[in-house]
């Protein structure tokens, strides 16, 4: 067990929550984040570690807020409370691998009606337009 393994089990959990509710904020306890980051391991692996485990999953969504991947509305102890990803991590996590991207511009699979383009297609071309947005604001 590492902390480089948990932190990104961690990250993994609290960014792939926030990112399957956006833009709806959610709320959690780090103790919730322990137990998805404990399913990745067999239990006799962390007999009498689960402490260590719950205080990187905290120090994660401190890190996380800190590092401008999630705003935080209201922080008590270890409850993360209307929680969302910053633009910066909404870009991130809707990258999408060049082997995807099509060849035709944004504008022109936005204007193919529903005939043209399937739901996932559709959804595929907003999300790299939300996320190239992003980038021209900064």
């Amino acid at each position: 067990m590492q902390n480089i393994e948990l932190f990104n089990l961690a990250t993994k959990e609290i960014l792939g929550m926030c990112y399957e509710s956006f833009p709806n904020r959610v709320s959690f306890k780090h103790f919730d984040i322990t137990e998805k980051v404990l399913q990745y391991y067999e239990l006799s692996d962390f007999k009498d570690k689960e402490n260590d485990v719950a205080k990187v999953c905290l120090s994660t969504a401190k890190w996380l807020r800190q590092a401008n991947y999630i705003w935080v509305e209201h922080e008590l102890g270890n409850e993360f409370n209307s929680v969302t990803l910053t633009p910066k991590a909404f870009e991130l996590l809707n990258l999408m691998p060049e082997s995807l991207k099509a060849q035709e511009s944004i504008g022109s699979m936005l204007m193919n009606g529903a005939m043209k383009t399937s739901k996932a297609g559709a959804l595929a071309v907003v999300r790299v337009m939300l996320s190239e947005g992003v980038k021209m604001m900064s």
